[in-house]
């Protein structure tokens, strides 16, 4: 393997065990966060006019950071992965047609889809109602701010199945790119080129030049 494509698949599996890392520590994060917070019941004076539970809210803050750095750590690590991939494509050459190779890339535009719709779609529409819901809470209109809340809450499953599948793809490109990178059986050819031409006929070969 060329000194290039070794460093080009190193970055490429470091890239990506930093976005799978990146999922699973800011969701072990607020798996701890929201329930800790539930529990220490607390009361802020600037939300002191919404009548609902201040929990959420302390939380909320709390959480929309983690997974903000989440999600930049994610679209950087997504485009050295992809950018990575790409090179040691490159620098494969001929050889660059293997099971391998054609896995990784569909497990990579896999965890790119799931990444791309939550990061360009979805969280948009959760933070447009989880911000409207902090400003009806501190302006005391609580019949808004329940509503945006429980919005906001019914967008949050799919939040979690998207982060969950795009996690679960990362993850299994990790794999694959590893056993590929060195050098294990999916870095066989899917189909070996044909050296052109076709088989003389055992009895042409026996017989000889007309004169």
């Amino acid at each position: 393997m060329r000194s290039g494509r070794k460093l080009a698949e190193t970055v490429h599996c470091l890239a990506l065990g930093v976005w799978l890392g990146a999922i699973v520590t800011t969701g072990m994060a607020a798996a701890m966060l929201f329930p800790t917070v539930r529990e220490l019941t607390p009361v802020t004076p600037k939300f002191e006019a919404y009548e609902g539970e201040h929990w959420r809210i302390v939380a909320g803050h709390v959480g929309a950071g983690l997974f903000l750095n989440a999600d930049v750590v994610q679209f950087v690590c997504a485009f050295v992965a992809i950018f990575t991939a790409g090179v040691s494509v490159i620098l494969m050459g001929r050889q660059w047609r293997t099971v391998g190779t054609g896995l990784r890339m569909v497990l990579l535009s896999c965890a790119l889809t799931a990444f791309s719709y939550g990061f360009f779609i979805h969280t948009p529409r959760m933070n447009a109602h989880l911000a409207a819901y902090w400003r009806a809470a501190e302006a005391g209109d609580n019949a808004v701010a329940t509503a945006e809340q429980q919005a906001f809450a019914a967008l949050h499953p799919t939040s979690t199945t998207v982060l969950g599948l795009t996690a679960l793809c990362v993850a299994a490109a990790l794999v694959v790119g590893v056993y590929s990178a060195l050098g294990a059986e999916t870095t066989r050819p899917i189909r070996e080129p044909s050296s052109g031409g076709l088989e003389t006929p055992q009895l042409a070969r026996g017989m000889g030049r007309p004169r």
